[in-house]
């Protein structure tokens, strides 16, 4: 086995010019709020119920009565004036009387009814937040169809995030991004630095399929776009209090304040510690120890009714035990037998922010810059076993700039609405990673002694440049045409050294190099809407995407140190439905994905000649289907349900190191299937309960499919008494403490290195807001 064990990815992008941009046009104006042509199906206003379907269809015949009588052109009906809508408040999550499931998104950059989405979206609203309980984007996963999210280590570390068989894979080190983007307030965020908590949360949306044509950074998978609450002009205060099983504490205070009729302030913070429930039998102590907390703050400026203003800045500390992970064969699940007591895993994370809008009459402008910094160290028993084989070490400094300015159409543009934006990232990655060798791991006979470090040092930088575009037409008011494009180039470079370090004396094993690339593409992308009735869209769309590629820094040899770019042709239909006054939503989406130069990681060689890189599987092939259901038939009851189908197989794939034919195995790290369910009740008097049940398939941990973990299911129930301003809950996650693994890693010579899921966690949670 190699002398040191793969590392976290260490990705390179960004750097931010200051693009000068024109902000929003309303008293209290909400980005990106542009309405459709069809007035039928518009969002009534706050203060008016959602007409039913029956009501909506009448108005369609009333509109097309008209239209005959004035000899007017199908999609020019005049539209009637419409009051100009509020920020979305935290705590707006149905429309109209409250007994519909109407749902606002912006996930394709103009505010729409989610069911009026040609495509596949999912959405966490504010409210739905709370009642789950939910505290991460692995939480949210399990709500959403073929969605996954699993922890590859401490909390802190790089998860593997998959979207339809699409997703990253954390021994990439040196991977420049994964197939699915994550956004917090429109800032890109790096997979290897996506940790955050999440609190004061207005919503979070997950868009599956490439949505390279609409967002910044490039996206094969889909997209993860989390929305913060923005201050505004009301006072607001929000806490919450959470103790649980295992010393876990957790808490959470938020404040919304206007400081002048135009100026206003959020500021929030965040603190959670646990001993977790992963015991270490050979030193007696914990071994998974958690203390995070971090500060968030965002400043709003309206100066005008055009302009809309937002600078914000956060913090968070991550002081994390050491990766906790072992051989599958190992039954005990809560249980390891390191030999290092001293094992950590510690961040320092902090961002920055300013997202500049202007509203015009004829177009709206919006520039949002970022700044992103990682800072990582870990060191800890790294050979898994009670021996003192070697201690591995980590220490990642990741610096990420990213600007985009986008123009689009305005609320009132009719038939045609359009988008244009340019992008530009630039990141800096420095990786130091290795191992120092014990007793049981020293080789005298080739130099390795007791106390000798092995340690790979790389600086890779990167710069991407994209400019993308999307455009809607409505035909006829049933029919619309959408067309995209973007254009991405990308250079990326990486320089690499080798030390052998011991007693103050140094040498390198292998010889030092330095490499640089560049990758251009275009990527297209057409679809189609109809609604048979206002009730019922259906849409198709055939989408090009792509997962760049780059340099692994693991790679001892710079002629396996770059892998390929990967591919991929994605063709969707679906069908968006909502009935008996919009009391139900059913949505199905039905999808097929032919992938080129897959990327998976490969082994080659033994012991200290071992390497590890990067291979490209030539094709595979993914198709699946999605469902669901959301269902509220009573002002008390809420029903959720979901399911996700996903076949995934290597059409060709022989492993070029090793000779071996993969064709026909399975993609690594994605369940076969995912579904499902939840009921609430809310009673009026303050009683509240809910219940959900999530499952997943079999899924395998790498391309040979040696190692798998079996069908499992997650149950999370949550009970409380709500008053006006304040809540008390009792609740159990993974209420019958179900044992599975999160994620594992092939060690390269046959042994696996895993992560096992979180345990039961029973507490009381005290929520305030007002």
């Amino acid at each position: 086995m190699k002398p040191y064990v793969l590392t976290l990815p260490a990705i390179a992008i960004g750097f931010s010019i200051n693009a000068i941009a024109i902000p929003s046009a309303q008293a209290n104006p909400q980005p990106d709020d542009v309405p459709e042509l069809r007035p039928q199906l518009e969002e009534a206003p706050k203060d008016e119920q959602i007409p039913s379907a029956a009501a909506l269809q009448a108005q369609v015949d009333d509109s097309a009565q008209s239209q005959a009588e004035t000899s007017e052109a199908p999609g020019e009906t005049p539209q009637e004036d419409i009051a100009e809508s509020e920020p979305i408040s935290n705590e707006d999550v149905i429309s109209g009387d409250g007994s519909t499931l109407r749902i606002n998104v912006t996930g394709e950059k103009f505010e729409d009814d989610i069911q009026e989405v040609a495509g596949s979206i999912s959405v966490i609203t504010a409210q739905e937040f709370k009642d789950s309980g939910i505290r991460s984007l692995q939480e949210i996963a399990r709500l959403v169809p073929n969605f996954s999210f699993f922890g590859s280590g401490p909390r802190s570390n790089n998860p593997i995030v998959n979207i339809r068989g699409l997703a990253n894979d954390p021994a990439l080190v040196g991977s420049p991004q994964s197939s699915v983007g994550i956004y917090i307030d429109d800032v890109p965020v790096d997979i290897a630095t996506s940790a955050t908590a999440l609190y004061d949360i207005e919503r979070i949306e997950v868009l599956r399929g490439p949505q390279g044509t609409l967002y910044g950074r490039n996206s094969q998978g889909g997209v993860i776009n989390i929305i913060t609450a923005p201050p505004d002009n009301s006072t607001r205060f929000n806490g919450l209090v959470n103790l649980g099983t295992d010393a876990l504490r957790e808490v959470q205070l938020g404040i919304s304040t206007p400081l002048t009729d135009n100026l206003f302030l959020s500021l929030g913070g965040s603190y959670f510690e646990t001993d977790g429930f992963i015991r270490n039998t050979l030193q007696d102590t914990d071994a998974a120890e958690r203390q995070d907390y971090g500060f968030r703050g965002q400043l709003r400026w309206i100066p005008s009714d055009e302009w809309d203003i937002r600078i914000g800045a956060d913090y968070e500390k991550f002081d994390d035990d050491r990766v906790f992970v072992r051989d599958t064969d190992n039954s005990n699940f809560d249980e390891v037998r390191d030999d290092f007591p001293g094992g950590f895993f510690e961040v320092d994370r902090n961002a920055q922010f300013a997202r500049v809008q202007y509203t015009g009459p004829d177009l709206v402008i919006t520039s949002i810059s970022g700044r992103r910094e990682w800072d990582q160290d870990s060191r800890g028993d790294a050979d898994f076993t009670s021996a003192d084989v070697f201690i591995g070490f980590t220490d990642i400094d990741i610096v990420q700039y990213s600007q985009e300015l986008r123009v689009q159409s305005p609320k009132d543009n009719g038939r045609w609405r359009w988008l244009v934006g340019g992008f530009f990232e630039h990141e800096d990655t420095e990786l130091r990673a290795g191992a120092e060798f014990g007793e049981a791991g020293a080789v005298p006979d080739f130099g390795i002694f007791p106390g000798t470090a092995n340690t790979t040092l790389g600086d890779l930088t990167e710069n991407t440049y994209a400019i993308f575009t999307q455009s809607s037409y409505d035909v006829t008011e049933r029919l619309t045409l959408t067309a995209g494009l973007r254009f991405e180039h990308r250079d990326f470079s990486i320089d690499r050294r080798s030390r052998l370090t011991f007693e103050g004396n140094s040498m390198a094993p292998v010889p030092d190099y330095s490499l640089t690339s560049s990758d251009s593409i275009l990527l297209p992308k057409v679809a189609i809407e109809y609604r048979f009735q206002p009730h019922i869209l259906a849409y198709g769309n055939i989408s090009r995407g792509y997962k760049p590629g780059g340099f692994n820094t693991v790679s001892d040899s710079p002629d396996e140190s770059e892998f390929e770019s990967e591919t991929s042709v994605n063709y969707e239909v679906g069908l968006k439905t909502s009935w008996l006054d919009d009391r139900l939503t059913a949505n199905l989406a039905l999808f097929k994905t032919d992938v080129s130069e897959y990327q998976v990681v490969g082994f080659v060689g033994e012991g200290a000649n071992q390497i590890v890189t990067v291979l490209n599987a030539t094709d595979a092939d993914i198709w699946g289907v999605e469902l669901e259901l959301r269902a509220k038939p009573t002002d008390r009851i809420d029903l959720i349900a979901s399911f996700g189908y996903l076949n995934t197989e290597f059409q060709d794939f022989t492993d070029t190191l090793t000779g071996e034919d993969l064709s026909g195995n399975q993609l690594p790290s994605s369940p076969e299937y995912t579904y499902a369910l939840a009921a609430q009740y809310r009673d009026p008097g303050g009683f509240f309960g809910r219940v959900e049940l999530s499952g997943f398939g079999t899924y395998f941990f790498d391309q040979s499919n040696t190692r798998k973990q079996d069908p499992f299911v997650l149950v999370n129930a949550r009970i409380g008494y709500e008053f006006d301003d304040f809540a008390l809950y009792a609740y159990a996650n993974n209420l019958f403490d179900q044992d599975y693994f999160a994620s594992g890693s092939n060690n390269g010579d046959g042994s696996f290195i895993t992560t096992p899921g979180d345990g039961r966690v029973v507490g009381v949670q005290f929520r305030a807001s007002f």
